[in-house]
C-alpha cells in the first residue's frame, strides 16, 4: 500500500493559533513519487 507524503514546516511558537497548530504543510508528495519499488532480491518481496 502506498500513500501520500507530507512536506511540513514547523511553526514558530508566537505563530501558533491552538495547541496543536505546529506546522504548515508545504508539499503533498503523492506516494507514487515519495517510495521506490520493492527490489525483488529484498527478503520482504517474497512474502
Amino acid at each position: 500500500m502506498v500513500h501520500d507524503m507530507l512536506l511540513v514546516e514547523i511553526k514558530d511558537p508566537a505563530n501558533r493559533k491552538s495547541e496543536d497548530d505546529i506546522y504548515d504543510i508545504v508539499k503533498v508528495i503523492p506516494g507514487n513519487e515519495a517510495y521506490n519499488p520493492m527490489n525483488p532480491e529484498c527478503d520482504f518481496s517474497a512474502k
